[in-house]
């Protein structure tokens, strides 16, 4: 507990200091934004079917107030989920706050998303739910400093399946994306990426939700290779093995990108490392939150590593 108060008391003094050391000019341009906390049910100029307002939480680190721009992860919840859950399932905003980056969690309408074929209400209604994440990242650029060329998507399950048609209808905002448990599932044909996106697919082989192998939908194995194929990628190696999991990396792809599909030998419908998953425990278990950060480390929309 003293640990834990301590290391508190420390990032607070150390970000009003850094505060205090700012240029008067870039003191005022720092003032204008959000401090570093988190925030709930920020409004966003998009509205839905209904004609409501969308919102968005939102969690700043304690780096933003150095006045830097920082990258953002963008974490889309699952089907019939909320913001909430998906801050506190996929446990990212631990990591963010060391690594410096921030974290927005949209809300769906109807807790869904439209991914295209998936999922519910979102759909049936073919709600813009691309255009809502584009407006969102606008918007939290004039909350927070951003780094517009560390822009990424993540997304579970019915999240997961937005996230990949974000590749095909926002290359041009998302550096990279990161799905888990959520395939493509949209007609190929309207796929029209402007660039190739690196991809990170993790999936459990027994998911009885979104197959792995497929079913319904393509599964991770056929969406991986789909993206493959689409970016032209030339290579593929074993990038990671420990446990129950393995890795593999097709690279060489168009535009610098890469595809990666992560297999969870003995996991289901969850997310990696969550002590709720099959397959998360043990001493050093996968976890898809670090997974996800490297992954992102790696890309840069301008190609820069």
């Amino acid at each position: 507990m003293f640990r834990l108060l301590f290391g508190f008391v420390a990032s607070l003094f150390l970000s009003v200091f850094g505060f205090l050391c700012l240029s008067p000019a870039l003191a005022a341009e720092v003032s204008r934004f959000l401090p570093p906390g988190s925030y709930k049910d920020i409004p966003v100029e998009h509205e839905g079917d209904d004609g409501k307002k969308r919102k968005f939480d939102i969690f700043v680190p304690s780096k933003a107030a150095a006045g830097v721009p920082l990258p953002v992860i963008v974490n889309l919840h699952a089907y019939l989920t909320s913001s909430d859950v998906q801050a506190w399932f996929t446990d990212l905003n631990i990591a963010a706050e060391q690594k410096g980056y921030v974290v927005v969690y949209p809300q769906a309408r109807f807790a869904s998303w439209n991914g295209g074929w998936c999922c519910g209400e979102a759909a049936l209604r073919r709600t813009d739910d691309v255009e809502f994440v584009k407006d969102v990242v606008k918007e939290i650029q004039s909350l927070v400093p951003v780094d517009t060329s560390r822009v990424y998507a993540a997304g579970m399950s019915n999240g997961g399946f937005l996230s990949h048609r974000l590749v095909c209808e926002a290359s041009d905002v998302f550096a990279a994306m990161a799905s888990v448990s959520g395939v493509f599932a949209m007609d190929e044909k309207k796929c029209t990426s402007q660039r190739a996106v690196p991809v990170l697919q993790i999936h459990g082989k027994l998911d009885p939700v979104v197959p792995y192998w497929g079913a319904v939908y393509k599964g991770a194995v056929r969406t991986v290779r789909w993206w493959s194929s689409a970016f032209a990628c030339e290579s593929e190696k074993t990038t990671f093995e420990f446990s129950d999991t393995t890795c593999e990396t097709r690279s060489q792809c168009r535009d610098g990108a890469e595809v990666t599909l992560c297999s969870v030998r003995f996991g289901g419908h969850c997310w990696p490392g969550n002590p709720l998953c099959p397959g998360s425990f043990g001493d050093n278990p996968f976890h898809a939150t670090t997974a996800l950060f490297a992954f992102f480390e790696k890309h840069r929309l301008d190609g820069g590593r």
